[in-house]
């Protein structure tokens, strides 16, 4: 890989297994040279090209270039940043559900039927009962609202993270540490935010047609002229007391969509490219077409 990144120029390269690996065992060689500075040959350069697809699955932690100029693999530790924000995404909505059903189980309580009371003993026992109730579901809708918040935070944070990766992987930057500075710092300074700049084409058609109508559903230049079938709409949310939500959540719903889409797409994309037919498999094809061909 770093051959292939040097090409014209010539690499560095130490050690006896790498020597041999490049020029002693393979005839012709892989790379040229002398004094351990050495550049790629035309071989060297057939074998990354048809080799690639292979070595990007076994070693996923190298950022290797697509020698068809598909799109650059999202380095190791950039895909453990987005999971991680994509987890606190998950951790803040089952925090919210849990927060739901603790307020719903609060509210049961308070309107449980105490005609059966006796005395005054009774009185202040289910005054009690009913006071602890209550304080027990505005407790919970704190922590309802406070999860909520945290919630739209992290998508926000996800969304800008993965537009930069996006941004930055489709127009060709470099791959590394800076990278995943840049994201991390792109979703601290969009958590306030869901507005995000239009994604540019990456010259992939599937890719670009799935962002590009994503992110338009979100600017709000792209409406459905008639409403959904009733089978294909969503199921009305299990909140009883939710009515339609309002704009606010409306527009972060579809920035986490837009950030789905762009996560799927690319790693789609990025497996599609990396999993082309190996030549054997490829010249079977063929053959098989050409024998079985009338022609």
């Amino acid at each position: 890989m770093r051959l292939w990144k040097a090409d014209p120029g010539t690499v560095r390269i130490w050690g006896y297994n790498t020597y041999e690996a490049l020029i002693g065992r393979p005839s012709p060689p892989y790379a040229e040279g002398k004094d351990g500075d050495y550049r790629i040959t035309e071989t060297g350069r057939e074998h990354y090209r048809t080799r690639w697809a292979r070595y990007a699955v076994l070693y996923p932690d190298v950022a290797a270039p697509d020698p068809e100029g598909g799109p650059e693999p999202w380095p190791a530790d950039l895909q453990r940043t987005l999971d991680r924000m994509k987890g606190a995404i998950e951790l803040a909505h089952r925090a919210q559900w849990t927060a739901h059903l603790r307020m719903e189980e609060a509210q049961k309580d308070a309107a449980k039927d105490t005609a059966a009371r006796e005395g005054a003993a009774d009185e202040e026992w289910y005054a009690l009962l009913l006071e602890q109730a209550q304080a027990r579901g505005a407790l919970a809708l704190a922590h309802r609202e406070r999860a909520t918040e945290e919630a739209v935070v992290a998508i926000r944070r996800y969304a800008h993270a993965v537009c930069a990766a996006y941004v930055a992987s489709a127009e060709g930057s470099p791959a590394g540490a800076d990278l995943t500075a840049a994201v991390v710092a792109a979703a601290h300074a969009g958590q306030g935010s869901t507005k995000v700049p239009r994604p540019p084409a990456c010259g992939l058609h599937r890719v670009d047609t799935a962002v590009q109508e994503a992110y338009g559903t979100l600017a709000g230049t792209r409406t459905r002229r008639r409403p959904l079938p009733k089978q294909m709409q969503s199921a009305r949310s299990a909140w009883k007391d939710w009515t339609d939500p309002p704009e606010h959540d409306l527009v972060v719903r579809r920035l986490l969509h837009l950030a789905r889409t762009v996560a799927a797409s690319w790693t789609g994309a990025r497996c599609a490219s990396r999993s082309p037919p190996s030549p054997v498999i490829a010249s079977a094809r063929q053959s098989f077409w050409l024998a079985s061909s009338p022609c």
